[in-house]
């Protein structure tokens, strides 16, 4: 199953590894390689989680839109609601897969 606590974990260890020091990083290439390496690791996993963000909020919208007066206007957002779908669904599977190939 999806862990959103699993993707902020791997969003933290991101974070810290692009914010940490790089002075001390620079200072000590075995600790630089080790954090480009856990950097490269979660870049997939971040960019697929991002893509996911931009859907989901995609999705609401159109959500929005398919509850609305003009009948064109809602079978539009219909229409955009079954792309959605198969689009989050597919961004699901990958991130479910991703965690699992990284050092999460």
């Amino acid at each position: 199953m999806f862990s959103a606590n699993l993707i902020y974990s791997g969003l933290f260890q991101f974070v810290n590894v692009r914010q940490d020091g790089h002075a001390h990083l620079i200072a000590n290439p075995a600790e630089y390689r080790k954090a480009a390496k856990q950097l490269s690791e979660l870049e997939p996993l971040v960019e697929k989680f991002r893509e996911y963000k931009v859907i989901d909020k995609d999705f609401k919208d159109a959500e929005e839109m398919a509850q609305g007066s003009d009948a064109d206007m809602r079978e539009m957002a219909q229409d955009e609601l079954k792309s959605l779908t198969e689009r989050r669904d597919h961004i699901l599977e990958e991130l479910k897969i991703l965690p699992a190939a990284g050092t999460l």
